[in-house]
């Protein structure tokens, strides 16, 4: 599995809280294959914010988002 820098990572436990589905539902689907899991030793596992909600919610995951690249703030000038 690639790990992508900019996904932000949540505990099983915590991702099957925040998408109201039970702890066994998502540890099924990691043990399915339909959702990637990352095993971070101690028996806990972790899983994308982003797998977990396409997963949730069976919707592809959306394109990461453009940067916009601004000016800075220049406090000597009002």
């Amino acid at each position: 599995m690639t790990v992508n820098d900019r996904t932000r990572w949540r505990t099983v436990v915590g991702t099957a809280m925040a998408t109201e589905t039970t702890r066994e539902q998502v540890l099924a689907a990691i043990h399915a294959g339909e959702l990637p899991a990352i095993d971070i030793g101690g028996g806990a596992l972790r899983i994308s914010v982003v797998a977990a909600t396409a997963w949730v919610t069976g919707q592809p995951p959306a394109p990461p988002a453009t940067t916009v690249t601004t000016r800075a703030y220049d406090r000597r000038h009002p």
